[in-house]
């Protein structure tokens, strides 16, 4: 009986022993992990309430406060290193047999453990599939790039003029427009009196209706150069000229209500006189000398790159001579937008195309189809006050890639796109330009080259250009397109459209298009191309 209590004692006292060791033992390790991870531990709860504050101010500037929050997470997983977490169950496991005594500290090890498995590494983060509203369609990499100041033009993308026309009108037509001049009461101007009817030019007086002797030179014109209705002559301002002090200065019509696509017309009655056509992008000049009864034309598009002035020196005291000047005008002219794009934009409608237009009533424009970026014409954006670029898609279709791996190479394409918008920027710097990321679709390999070639494109940090964003446009998971923003059909082929938006898709672009131009601080720029081309005048508004 004695030895088997005595066996028992020696069994209790090595049990206690072998509880000590093992609490002992696991002392040094315990040391060394709070020796590197005191510091991580105590910044947990700092580090938490900075998480909580930026999660609540993530609704106000979502885009830079999720990167502030990443920032975060990675630094607490560079203090407490993911090697860590073998060195913890291993912990946990020694600790198992003390629950009382250690309880915190095992604790303490599960919330470090669980904070490790649920942040992410750098390396992890990029392959992970993007979450709603983190901008992945949007954010370019931390390295960041500039576009080099643009060099003037060193030829005119336009002519001068159109065409020019003697004996235009009858005789007896010109002459009943000659008498009809000579009753009416011009205002007083500079060099020159004018008087304006139709709709109202600059703020020369209220609007009148044309009167019938030039109502008749008007269609007269407009049957010789026939146009859309959106581009018919509404607008005509008379000058007269009497005595050889008359004059009109250097100047060009290059305000924005006049529509970009129409032409401007200046029909003479009187003596001859010069017109001296000067280029504001070379040292070219040009005189025409307009003759009675003669009609010059000019394209509004034109006026960006040429002045003309006309002076009269040869003209005596008593005599006077008429310039009949016929624009085409309109306030929508102002916000005035021309489309290139693919096949998503082939369906946004200008209100002058379709009664109910996403795009409302305030913006005139037309649609040019550029499929691929090699499509993209940058003449054809000559005149608009704003130009929309959304190419790019396309190129990252298999058919248009040409490496053999069938792997687009997105610096290429991104740099082929760069060079187009920069030379559209360079013809048309008093255009505003907006250009699209490549928007998100339903194939996860697109949307993988979309993003780099997105990121390509914030990575520029002056760059003249007004973006669009499309985080709205996806899904739940925020990797794919929204499937109610989507075609659900390829038109004609039955088959699921993967790729195009929907009604819903292009209502909402459109509407977002519009919300651009139409903020206040987008306003429209009215400068003549040597104004923009000045030193600091690159970036409008």
């Amino acid at each position: 009986m004695q030895t088997r209590n005595a066996m028992s004692k020696d069994s209790m006292k090595t049990s206690k022993g072998n509880r000590r060791a093992s609490v002992e033992g696991s002392s040094p390790v315990l040391c060394e992990l709070c020796k590197h991870n005191l510091q991580g531990l105590s910044l947990l709860p700092t580090l938490q309430n900075k998480i909580t504050k930026l999660e609540e101010a993530r609704i106000k500037d979502n885009e830079n406060l999720e990167h502030q929050l990443s920032a975060i997470l990675r630094k607490i997983n560079d203090i407490i290193q993911p090697e860590l977490l073998e060195r913890i169950d291993a912990i946990q496991r020694d600790l198992s047999s003390n629950e009382t005594v250690l309880q915190s500290i095992a604790t303490s090890l599960t919330d470090c453990k669980s904070l490790l498995q649920s942040t992410p590494t750098t390396s992890e983060s990029s392959r992970r599939s993007p979450k709603q509203d983190n901008n992945v369609f949007l954010l370019g990499p931390n390295n960041t790039r500039e576009v080099s100041p643009l060099p003037k033009l060193l030829n005119n993308p336009t002519k001068h003029m159109a065409s020019y026309e003697e004996e235009f009108l009858l005789p007896d037509v010109r002459t009943s427009i000659a008498s009809y001049l000579s009753t009416i009461k011009f205002e007083e101007g500079k060099g020159r009196k004018t008087i304006c009817f139709g709709m109202p030019f600059k703020q020369r007086s209220s609007e009148r209706d044309i009167p019938g002797p030039l109502k008749t030179l008007v269609d007269a014109v407009q049957k010789k150069h026939p146009t859309t209705k959106e581009c018919e002559i509404n607008s005509v301002v008379v000058e007269k000229y009497q005595g050889p002090d008359s004059n009109l200065p250097e100047r060009s019509d290059v305000d924005p209500i006049i529509n970009p696509d129409s032409n401007i017309h200046i029909f003479s009655i009187g003596d001859e006189c010069p017109i001296l056509f000067k280029s504001k992008c070379t040292n070219e000049d040009s005189t025409v000398t307009i003759k009675d009864n003669s009609l010059l034309t000019t394209s509004a598009n034109s006026h960006h790159y040429w002045s003309h002035c006309i002076s009269t020196p040869n003209l005596s005291p008593s005599s006077i001579r008429y310039n009949i000047t016929l624009r085409s005008v309109h306030r929508r002219n102002r916000n005035s937008l021309l489309i290139v794009g693919d096949s998503n934009t082939e369906h946004i409608y200008f209100a002058h195309e379709k009664k109910r237009s996403d795009l409302g009533n305030n913006i005139y424009g037309r649609r040019i189809k550029a499929f691929t970026i090699d499509d993209i014409n940058p003449t054809d954006c000559i005149g608009f006050q704003n130009v929309l670029i959304q190419v790019g898609l396309n190129n990252l279709k298999r058919k248009h890639i040409s490496s053999p791996s069938g792997i687009p190479d997105i610096e290429e394409i991104f740099s082929k796109w760069l060079k187009k918008v920069v030379e559209i920027h360079q013809i048309c710097p008093y255009s505003r330009i907006i250009v699209s990321p490549i928007p998100p679709t339903k194939i996860k390999g697109i949307n993988s080259s979309a993003r780099k070639f997105n990121a390509l494109l914030f990575s520029f940090t002056n760059a003249f250009w007004t973006t669009l964003g499309f985080n709205a446009f996806l899904d739940a998971r925020g990797d794919l397109l929204d499937d109610n923003l989507g075609r659900y059909l390829q038109v004609g082929t039955g088959r699921k459209d993967r790729i195009h938006l929907g009604r819903l898709g292009i209502s909402k672009l459109s509407l977002m298009i519009r919300e651009v131009i139409e903020a206040p601080k987008y306003m429209v720029d009215s400068r003549s191309y040597a104004q923009a081309v000045a030193p600091n005048s690159l970036n409008p508004g």
